[in-house]
């Protein structure tokens, strides 16, 4: 009995179909046709004033068309069914784009949580009751040729010294003294010096594979032990030289130190002005000077060693042990390390090829762990693998523009969002420019009556005031009282005659130079 009733159902049903379809061959005019340039034009005229039910009249469009497009947001442009709902309106969805943009330019990118947050308020305003979800955001990032990426904590001194006339003074210091010590195209006498730590703190968090229903998945540790300092020196040319490596209160109690490492300690693990003297006495000097034995025409051109502007690295002792034996100290501007020094990015194949090889020993033997006095062994496979790939390390000073010298290497455009790579011809595209400190209060972004005067969705008056300064500004940075800095805040030439002099009269120490035993270059 059942079976027949949905028989009949689906007779009568095909029976229907078959009578509208006989309907619109014998009477067309039922159903209007129209483009999408007549949808178009129809839309611009409802948004310009016109009412509705002219406008379909006037361009042929249906009434319930327009009525869905306008009231319920639907796309013209979509090609798929499922994406002509609209959330937001053209305009809406253009503002939108500019406040994203803008608040990547001021340093505060938002998170898909921060953007669902900004379009259900405008959601509300306009009476639509459901806010949009992940997918609506995921569509909106494709559309505008936006992109989802893990962000990392950029401290506030780095954003704040990115900047252009920064990098200018940068390069047009190193490009003087390497054109006035002819070493432009000499690359084994640019070194670059630079520290990184290893704790058990820094460990790699990878996905693993469970069983279903698992609730704390978890692995074993690595790597154990605490906090250990080593200091790696490169050449443009792509030498190595013996790598330091500094312990914590005490050395392990049994050790087995390879070639080419050197082992020391302090009482917190990282390096000070006397371990850097020692490198600079145990390390730089002797294979700066084994060089010149080996290439007789480089013996009268000095060595620049480029490292950052830390403190332990501004030794009176040390600058004098380099004009000694003609080698020029160039510290970086300071928190730009991160763009300017080649050593920072290559840390990352050293510290992955550190992981992976912890992660192989612990798989083949279960009781195997990193600890102090598996370190150095450990360190010096991990080099191996990071440090051999031909290229890897020219590449380095490559990106940094130090070897060969490229001034546009580093930019201000690294903290600017990059416009789209091909932009449609009616899309506008917003260059949004890095933020700077505001003339009024001198903060990094702007006071809170800059940021409502420049947000794209203040200006639009898309959301009201006090939803703009509640979501809607990137948090207001007060200006910091001035303190007396440890190291410079430019970059500079630590063994010229004017920084050696300065740096001795801040150490209150009595320098008595003698202009005939030291060759001081200026």
């Amino acid at each position: 009995m059942l079976f027949t009733k949905i028989k009949v159902l689906f007779f009568f049903r095909n029976v229907l179909h078959q009578l509208c379809w006989l309907l619109l061959i014998v009477y067309p005019g039922i159903v209007t046709s129209y483009s999408k340039e007549d949808l178009m034009t129809a839309l611009n005229a409802v948004e310009g004033g016109m009412p509705m039910r002219v406008a379909s009249r006037q361009f042929g469009v249906p009434f319930t068309t327009l009525n869905r497009y306008i009231r319920e947001g639907w796309n013209p442009l979509a090609v798929r069914a499922n994406e002509a709902k609209r959330v937001l309106s053209l305009v809406q969805e253009q503002d939108v784009l500019a406040y994203v943009r803008w608040m990547s330019g001021c340093g505060f990118a938002l998170t898909s949580g921060d953007l669902l947050e900004v379009v259900s308020e405008i959601c509300k305003i306009n009476g639509r009751l459901s806010p949009p979800g992940k997918t609506w955001t995921y569509e909106f990032v494709k559309k505008n040729q936006l992109s989802l990426r893990t962000a990392g904590d950029m401290h506030i001194g780095r954003y704040i010294a990115a900047t252009q006339a920064n990098f200018d003074q940068h390069f047009n210091l190193l490009q003087q003294i390497l054109q006035n010590n002819n070493i432009i195209n000499c690359p084994s006498h640019i070194l670059n010096m630079d520290e990184t730590g290893w704790s058990k703190a820094q460990q790699f968090k990878r996905k693993v594979i469970v069983p279903r229903g698992t609730k704390h998945p978890s692995t074993k540790q690595a790597i154990s032990l605490d906090h250990i300092t080593s200091v790696h020196t490169h050449s443009a040319a792509g030498d190595i030289l013996p790598t330091l490596v500094i312990f914590k209160n005490c050395y392990p109690r049994y050790m087995n130190v390879p070639d080419s490492l050197l082992v020391c300690k302090s009482e917190s693990g990282f390096i000070n002005k006397e371990l850097f003297l020692f490198w600079i006495t145990a390390v730089l000097i002797p294979w700066c000077l084994n060089y010149r034995r080996r290439n007789l025409d480089s013996m009268n051109k000095p060595f620049l060693l480029t490292m950052d502007n830390a403190s332990p690295h501004l030794s009176y002792e040390a600058m004098q042990k380099c004009v000694e034996n003609n080698i020029l100290i160039f510290a970086l501007f300071p928190n730009t390390s991160a763009w300017l020094q080649p050593l920072d990015q290559l840390f990352f194949y050293l510290k992955n090829a550190m992981y992976h090889l912890a992660r192989k020993l612990c798989l083949s033997s279960t009781g195997f762990i990193v600890n102090k006095g598996k370190f150095l062994g450990c360190l010096k496979i991990a080099e191996k693998q990071a440090f051999a790939i031909e290229g890897r390390i020219g590449k380095a000073f490559r990106n940094t523009g130090i070897y060969p010298f490229n001034p546009k290497a580093v930019t201000c455009d690294i903290l600017r969002p990059a416009a789209p790579e091909n932009p449609n011809e009616n899309e506008t595209v917003f260059n949004v420019e890095p933020a700077t400190p505001c003339s009024s209060c001198g903060c990094i972004t702007a006071c809170a009556e800059c940021l409502r005067r420049s947000n794209p969705l203040s200006k639009s008056k898309l959301l009201s005031d006090p939803i703009c300064q509640q979501l809607l500004q990137p948090p207001e940075i007060l200006p910091k009282k001035p303190r007396k800095r440890a190291c410079s805040p430019k970059a500079r030439l630590l063994t010229s005659i004017y920084d050696y002099l300065k740096y001795g009269k801040q150490l209150n120490i009595c320098i008595q130079l003698s202009f005939h035993n030291y060759s001081l270059r200026p």
